[in-house]
Parts: structure tokens; C-alpha cells; sequence
């Protein structure tokens, strides 16, 4: 949206802004709610505005009682500026429920989508604090929809929360202009270099596989820095 490389990004973000793209390509006015700006498309220029309410976040979220009402209120204040009628968010987290009682108290719409199988497995629940725990159940048990992205993560939610969910393939662009290889050179893994992806499995099949060329692509989290220079 910043049409910048400042800050991070992963799947989840992607994969929302494709959706968006789609979205208003059928007409729908879209926004994207951040935690330093909020995003406005401007048909005029064919480029996002972006609309500046101050606030506090810091880059260390939730890390003191003070700091986390602050957090719900800026994202309360967020929500109300763009006033849509359907809210959609994408990973677990104590945002889920925030943005499920905003919806619930507002009379607006709250889409919830699957972004991992942490946010099924119960593992996301068992290794976050408390306050993420409880706002992450409440905000999954009052989504109006939840979307999954595999049939998988439908048998875990229904198994390990007893809630139904629809399954979506993920849609993603295929640019025009592909330069095909006839022969493959590499085995390739992209993604975060998280513990949730697993990479180290992906370092144990190279390590099987001598003569093939085996390539990572990939970044860290803010939090995760140690673990990315491990890996």
C-alpha cells in the first residue's frame, strides 16, 4: 500500500490484498486498516491513499496493561473512521476479537480467514498469553463466517472447535510474461522462516538430496531474528 519496502509482510497480508483487488474490481469500496495508517483506494490516481490517525503502537504491541487498552482503542477508533460493512482478518490474535465485538456492537459484518494451521491445531491457543488466548476464542466463536484454505484446516476448527467454516482455494495473479525452463534447476522454499513453516525439514530433504540445488527465499519476524540466523 506504501508502494515502499519499509515494514514487513507475509502471506496473510498478501493474500488480503489480492482479495481486495478482486473485490473492487466488482465494485466494492475497499480500506485497509493498519497500525500506522488507513488505506483508501483513490480511483483518480489508480493508487492508494493513505489517511494518517496518530495513534500509539510502537512496533511492541500489547506489551503492558497500558499499552493494550491504548491498542484497542486506536484500533476502535480505526474501525468506526472507516465505518464499512463487512470487516475481514486474516491470522489469530488478540485483534480477532477486537474486531469481532466491534462488528457485534456496530451491527457490521466480521469475516474471519484461516491463515495458517496454527489458528485451527490449537497450537496458537496453547503457546500466546492470555489476553490473545481469550480474544482470539471469543473473536472465531462470533465471526459470521470463518474461510479456510484447506479442507484440512475445516476437519481441524470443526474437531478442535466444533465450528463449521467454508473452503476457499487461495486465488493468486499469474503474470503474462513467464520465461519457462525446460530443465528445473532448483527445489525451491518460500515463506517466512517460521517455526511454524518448518524449515528445517526442508534443510533435512537438501541434505538427502546431494545433487540437487535446494534454494531458500525468505525473511524474518521483528521477534524472530534469532531463529531466522539459526535457520
Amino acid at each position: 500500500l506504501s508502494n515502499n519496502k519499509d515494514g514487513r509482510y507475509g502471506g496473510a497480508e498478501v493474500k488480503l490484498f489480492l482479495l481486495s483487488e478482486a473485490l473492487r474490481g466488482l465494485g466494492y469500496e475497499i480500506f485497509f486498516i493498519t497500525n500506522k495508517f488507513v488505506g483508501q483506494f483513490n480511483k483518480k490516481d489508480n493508487n492508494w491513499l493513505k489517511k494518517g490517525l496518530s495513534n500509539n503502537y510502537k512496533g511492541k504491541r500489547f506489551q503492558s496493561k497500558i499499552q493494550f487498552f491504548v491498542n484497542i482503542y486506536n484500533s476502535w477508533r480505526e474501525l468506526s473512521y472507516v465505518d464499512a460493512d463487512a470487516y475481514f482478518q486474516r491470522a489469530p490474535g488478540a485483534m480477532t476479537g477486537i474486531i469481532a465485538l466491534f462488528c457485534k456492537m456496530k451491527g457490521k459484518s466480521f469475516f474471519y480467514m484461516v491463515a495458517s494451521s496454527q489458528d485451527v491445531d490449537r497450537s496458537y491457543i496453547k503457546n500466546t498469553g492470555m489476553k490473545n488466548q481469550v480474544l482470539y476464542k471469543y473473536g472465531l466463536r462470533n465471526a459470521d463466517c470463518i474461510f479456510v484454505q484447506t479442507k484440512d484446516f475445516k476437519k481441524l476448527l470443526y474437531n478442535n472447535h466444533k465450528l463449521e467454516s467454508y473452503f476457499i482455494r487461495d486465488g493468486i495473479h499469474i503474470p503474462k510474461k513467464i520465461k519457462l525452463y525446460h530443465e528445473k534447476i532448483y527445489i525451491t522454499f518460500i515463506g517466512g522462516m517460521r517455526p511454524v513453516k518448518n524449515p528445517e525439514i526442508f534443510i533435512s530433504l537438501a541434505k538427502k538430496i546431494p545433487n540437487s540445488k535446494f534454494l531458500m527465499i525468505g525473511g524474518p519476524l521483528a521477534n524472530q531474528k534469532k531463529y531466522y540466523s539459526t535457520i
